[in-house]
């Protein structure tokens, strides 16, 4: 979940770079597949060929990882109908913490999540999922990094639980855009 905002500052294809990224990982996650889940979700916020709502590059993203159990789940997720329900992903694959199960199905709601559908695919996943919380948490931030600021729900924005944040996030924000305009 803390890997996102190193998209904006880290070249994936950087094996440095990717040191990096294990580094971070192994603060709490001694395992190379939850390595490969963060790369995964770095490789999907940097992916210069899918704006959601497109489908999610999942091909792009599997071919860019070593064989793991992440990129299998990545390669099955490419076979799936475009209309398949969320209930049945959940319940075809999974929606626990594992991280096989986490980053392929965040993935796959990032690119559900829009400005109209935001709210409504967060409720749906909070109704479904087990790691409601970690996998709605990739979702938003794949999904804002591609939307932007601006297509967020502003009301969601406004929100008292969230107003803290703001300030905040625009700060950290500005610090890692090149320009001066707001995020």
């Amino acid at each position: 979940m803390r890997i996102a905002p190193l998209a904006f500052v880290l070249d994936s294809r950087d094996t440095s770079h990717r040191v990096t990224v294990r580094d971070v990982c192994r603060i709490t996650h001694h395992h190379d597949e939850a390595y490969l889940g963060a790369l995964a979700v770095l490789l999907a916020i940097q992916c210069p060929v899918w704006p959601p709502p497109l489908p999610p590059p999942f091909s792009f993203l599997a071919d860019a990882l070593p064989d793991s159990c992440v990129r299998d789940r990545l390669i099955a997720f490419s076979e799936l109908p475009a209309n398949e329900s969320l209930s049945s992903v959940v319940a075809r694959f999974g929606s626990s913490g594992y991280v096989v199960e986490t980053v392929p199905l965040a993935i796959l709601l990032a690119a559900r999540l829009t400005s109209e559908t935001f709210e409504r695919v967060l409720a749906e996943l909070v109704s479904l999922a087990d790691d409601a919380d970690t996998i709605g948490s990739i979702a938003g931030q794949i999904a804002g990094a591609h939307l932007g600021y601006s297509q967020l729900p502003q009301h969601l924005l406004e929100m008292p639980a969230v107003q803290w944040v703001v300030p905040f996030a625009e700060a950290v924000a500005g610090k890692l855009a090149p320009s001066n305009t707001k995020p």
